[in-house]
């Protein structure tokens, strides 16, 4: 199933309409009690007059890096033998369905995009097993892990990358959300920039799949609902190329039948800072 939230609310998707859910649940909630499909209807409008949110507000974004076979065999590194992770609670880098990727004052010459499923979280997540791990996930949606290149190449105290890739933007989530048995199968994962096809996989290329990143993260990390977990990009990102961001692109991440995630790409403000 498809669910949207929206700015009349949660909605669940029906062909190219979109049927307002009554009540006051957002659509994780309303994936996670699981009777979305039979919920009373508020109201009816196109999917194409809606105005799309996030279908969440992250607390904390977990970015599962090194974790798609196809991209490190064109940066030229070997599968590692545990799953690479950290964890951000930067909100600020959140995004949506329409927001625009700014480029940040400091760094705007490497901005590149990577498009990704990221896992919805939908009940609290603490040292779970894989064989459980779809019990707390609410579903998939579409996300860009937007990267500063120049930054992330920098010799950061730890290895720590966070500051590369958690500027104000950087993480566009939606515009919907996956759940139910359609999240578990195969989903394609689709990235064009100005209408030019740079990635094009599907989920089977991850090396650690949904439920075994859930459940490693959660040794260590507490997992609340609405947290997201970026799974890991596929070959075609712009820094193999050389093809980075510049202001008035338009980036689109399709994963599976979800409507595509479109931002278009902004110049800094003046004296933008970083926190």
């Amino acid at each position: 199933m498809q669910l949207f939230q929206t700015t009349l609310g949660a909605a669940r998707r029906e062909g190219d309409e979109l049927v307002i859910l009554d009540g006051t649940a957002d659509v994780v909630e309303w994936a996670m009690a699981g009777n979305a499909a039979d919920a009373p209807e508020r109201e009816r409008l196109a999917l194409s007059d809606a105005v799309l949110l996030a279908p969440t507000v992250p607390a904390q974004i977990i970015l599962a890096g090194r974790n798609n076979r196809s991209h490190l065999e064109e940066i030229g590194q070997p599968a590692p033998k545990a799953l690479v992770f950290l964890v951000s609670d930067r909100v600020e880098a959140a995004g949506g369905p329409g927001t625009p990727i700014v480029l940040p004052a400091e760094a705007p010459a490497q901005v590149d995009y990577e498009g990704e499923v990221a896992i919805v979280i939908g009940r609290e997540a603490h040292d779970i097993d894989p064989a459980s791990a779809w019990n707390f996930i609410a579903g998939v949606t579409a996300a860009n892990d937007v990267s500063a290149r120049d930054v992330q190449m920098e010799k950061r105290p730890n290895k720590d990358y966070a500051a590369a890739k958690t500027f104000p933007s950087f993480k566009p989530l939606g515009p919907g959300l996956i759940s139910g048995d359609e999240a578990r199968g195969t989903l394609s994962i689709r990235t064009t920039v100005n209408g030019e096809v740079r990635q094009d996989a599907d989920t089977d290329e991850l090396i650690f799949g949904l439920p075994e990143i859930v459940a490693t993260i959660s040794k260590t990390v507490v997992l609340h609902p609405g947290d997201v977990i970026l799974t890991g990009s596929p070959a075609g990102v712009g820094f193999v190329s050389g093809r980075f961001l510049s202001p008035g692109d338009v980036v689109e991440i399709t994963v599976g039948a979800l409507p595509p995630l479109r931002n278009v790409v902004a110049a800094a403000p003046p004296n933008e800072k970083h926190p």
